[in-house]
């Protein structure tokens, strides 16, 4: 299994940085309120296939005020089949 460092920024509000598995940070984006993050498959899944060297990016496409950011990087082991293939 993969860990990841990934990175949440949205205006108004404390960055939200966790260590963890790529369903763990699709739990997040579920039960977050930013706009747009739910459902998070297809974004986890959109990073992944733009991703260069382990890390990726994503950034919402909603308004200036409600927009946020993903900012994620492998750090440790294979990316094996998960619950997103």
């Amino acid at each position: 299994m993969a860990i990841f460092a990934w990175k949440v920024s949205a205006s108004g509000r404390p960055d939200a940085e966790k260590i963890g598995s790529l369903a763990e940070l699709e739990s997040y984006l579920d039960g977050s309120d930013l706009t747009w993050a739910s459902p998070s498959k297809e974004i986890i899944a959109r990073t992944l296939l733009m991703q260069s060297e382990g890390q990726g990016f994503y950034k919402s496409s909603a308004d200036l005020k409600d927009r946020w950011t993903l900012l994620w990087g492998q750090i440790w082991g294979s990316r094996q089949k998960t619950i997103l293939d």
